[in-house]
């Protein structure tokens, strides 16, 4: 009976986690893409650099 409520209360958590993860990698993407569409079509020049910064960096740590 304690193992069967265990796993109950585990099994909804492992669930959520699964989709906070899928909805986040959905927005990243998303984020990215405009990013990348905005800083190869805008004459910002401090945003280019910043958003170059980020994805050196990122590219670096392995993120």
């Amino acid at each position: 009976m304690i193992e069967v409520v265990h796993y109950d209360i585990i099994y909804p958590l492992m669930i959520l986690t699964q989709q906070s993860m899928v909805e986040k990698s959905t927005k990243n993407s998303i984020f990215w893409h405009n990013a990348t569409k905005y800083a190869s079509t805008s004459s910002d020049e401090s945003f280019v650099e910043e958003v170059a910064y980020m994805m050196v960096t990122l590219h670096r740590t392995g993120a």
